[in-house]
């Protein structure tokens, strides 16, 4: 049995140190051996931090705890005036005191995001400083006394405070080390929002009992030195196996139970409760393992869940998959932006850098020639003409088409053409065409045809024109990611719509090409955006996991009418058989006496989660 074993068996053992427990058990047990033949034996090893690198350690953990703790202070301040200015901006835009146009729409929603990056940066931080106290942790338990020194004197160096000299009374010195002790108090980092006046409150209290307790000591140092005492807990070897694991997969289900409070592994009673409610402990150890901002759109869902199950007409229109469309809209936005954007920079280039200069395009019209000749159209390149008799195209339901046809043949006839005639024939194209839409877009043969043309125009002006090749990237990579989406959720999927996108998203958990080729389209999409500066602290991924967690756990996703029961339970009996049918109604009665049930389910959620 090795100490890890016995700590799993004995757990009531918790606060003692590997080493004290393993002198508990030799002396109770084992007194016959010798006590580091016993050590060796149950897997205690050996300290291997000494004096010195404690002292680095401590010092270097020092340093940085009042940067952080200044830097979270002032986003807990910076965070709140800002919302309240994103509210008034959305007041003025509902309102109509400010116009509704692109640029202030797209304004809103870059001020939005940054303000959810900036909570995302105050709550990684959070997370952050779980991780560093918990390895620090491990040094003071092998070092104590060298790191504790090497930690006061960074403190010091890392938030040097003007004490003015020592005061030569003790009246004097309990002031000064009541003032410098909050100081060092409120610039600690934290795990969790607010509480900086209470670290500032005891940071208080123990700088003005230090110089009663210590007279002739430094008041200010025994106040910082007093409160890292008692601010730092020692964990045991078996925790700090625990607290690794749990870093290195945060969402392995065995450790679903647990959580980093104040440094430590534990088994809290919340994510217990949450497990039993939820009946497994895969989707519990992933919305733990979560991001801030998965874990903000996990609260959404609950709140629709919820919602849903006291309105019936609300669970009729929404979904918690809906959330997950709202996540995906926001890509789709981005992209669109950047279309936008892209598309008047390269105008600007076009209109000072291409007009009057001649460029050759018979490649590409050679090209739009014989695709056209596959639908049977009759096209002559050099007089700018095309005959639809007979084609493809040729009745009511190609008038779209025909005339884009008709315009380009106009457009490009001839044999030497103007660069900046060639960009707009393409930018009538992309209004034609419509990249991106399921609404006005051309199907099928002449689709391609027609955006084939535009490819070929588009390398025909980037091959002779570079400053036009670099303007034009950011609109190509746009479009081409766009459009990959676009075909991998289908052309009648429209992107503007969260509830179509939502239903869309379920595809990602489906083991089928479509998944393959959504997947692709959506990393695609995502590193365009973020080769521009545009990147989602969400993952979406994560959210289809959770919603599809949740519609299973809760039924949200078919009918629940009276009638559907009665035939749900029927096909049961014809599946599964009489015997399995009524052990699957036992175990439906043994949950409710267990007490797990829906709102008991829903609660535990939220406290898992947060407000």
């Amino acid at each position: 049995m090795n100490i890890a074993e016995v700590r799993e068996k004995y757990p009531q053992y918790e606060d003692l140190s590997d080493e004290a427990l393993a002198k508990a058990l030799h002396s109770r047990f084992y007194s016959d051996i010798e006590f580091d033949d016993f050590s060796s034996r149950i897997g205690l090893a050996p300290q291997d931090i000494g004096f010195g690198e404690g002292l680095v350690k401590g010092f270097q953990r020092g340093v940085r705890q009042p940067l952080t703790g200044l830097a979270q202070a002032a986003l807990e301040q910076f965070i709140p005036m800002r919302e309240r200015q994103l509210q008034e901006m959305q007041r003025g835009l509902v309102e109509g005191e400010i116009p509704a146009t692109v640029e202030s729409i797209t304004q809103f929603q870059t001020q939005f995001d940054q303000l959810n990056d900036l909570k995302s940066q105050l709550e990684e931080s959070f997370e952050s400083e779980k991780t560093l106290s918990a390895e620090f942790d491990a040094v003071t338990e092998q070092a104590p006394v060298s790191a504790l020194i090497g930690q006061t004197a960074g403190q010091v160096v890392g938030l040097p405070i003007p004490s003015g000299g020592i005061a030569p009374t003790l009246t004097g010195k309990i002031g000064q080390g009541a003032l410098t002790g909050a100081a060092f108090g409120a610039a600690q980092p934290r795990t969790e929002e607010g509480g900086v006046l209470d670290q500032a409150a005891t940071g208080a209290l123990i700088g003005l009992a230090a110089p009663v307790v210590f007279e002739k000591a430094i008041a200010p140092a025994a106040g910082v030195i007093s409160q890292k005492i008692f601010n730092y807990p020692r964990m045991s070897k078996a925790q700090q196996k625990l607290l690794s694991e749990l870093q290195e997969n945060p969402r392995n289900p065995d450790l679903a139970k647990f959580a980093i409070v104040k440094g430590k592994p534990k088994a809290t009673a919340e994510l217990k409760e949450a497990i039993k409610q939820f009946g497994s402990p895969e989707a519990i150890a992933v919305i733990k393992a979560s991001s801030p901002t998965d874990k903000r759109a996990f609260r959404e869902m609950v709140n629709i869940v919820s919602k849903g199950k006291k309105d019936p007409l609300f669970a009729d229109k929404n979904r918690v998959g809906d959330i997950i469309g709202d996540s995906l809209k926001r890509r789709v936005l981005g992209i669109k932006t950047l279309l936008e954007t892209s598309g008047k920079q390269i105008d600007r280039v076009a209109r000072t850098q291409l007009k009057g200069k001649p460029v050759d395009i018979s490649n590409a019209k050679s090209s739009f020639q014989e695709a056209l000749q596959k639908l049977r159209v009759d096209y002559n390149p050099g007089a700018g003409s095309v005959d639809f008799a007979g084609s493809a195209l040729e009745g009511a339901g190609g008038a779209q088409a025909r005339d884009l046809v008709k315009r380009m043949a106009l457009r490009l006839k001839g044999g030497s053409i103007e660069a900046q005639d060639v960009h707009f024939a393409k930018r009538l194209i992309d209004q034609k065409t419509a990249f991106g839409s399921s609404d006005r877009g051309l199907s099928g043969e002449i689709d391609r045809a027609i955006k084939g043309l535009r490819s070929n125009l588009n390398q025909a002006l980037r091959d002779k024109f570079p400053a036009y090749a670099k303007a034009n990237q950011k609109y190509s990579d746009s479009i081409d990611a766009l459009n990959a989406f676009q075909e991998a959720a289908g052309s009648k999927i429209n992107l503007d719509n969260p509830q179509a996108l939502g239903v869309k998203a379920r595809s990602f958990t489906n083991n089928t090409m479509a998944r393959a080729r959504l997947t692709e389209s959506l990393e695609q999409m995502q590193n365009v955006l973020a080769k521009n500066g545009i990147r989602f602290k969400d993952d979406i991924n994560t959210q289809v996991f959770v919603a599809n967690a949740l519609e299973e756990r809760f039924k949200t996703s078919g009918s629940t009418t009276f009638q559907s029961e009665i035939t749900k339970a029927g096909r049961d009996v014809i599946t599964k058989g009489v015997r399995e049918t009524v052990i699957d109604r036992a175990a439906d009665v043994a949950e409710k006496i267990k007490g797990v049930d829906d709102q008991s389910a829903l609660e535990a959620l939220i406290k898992i989660l947060g407000d």
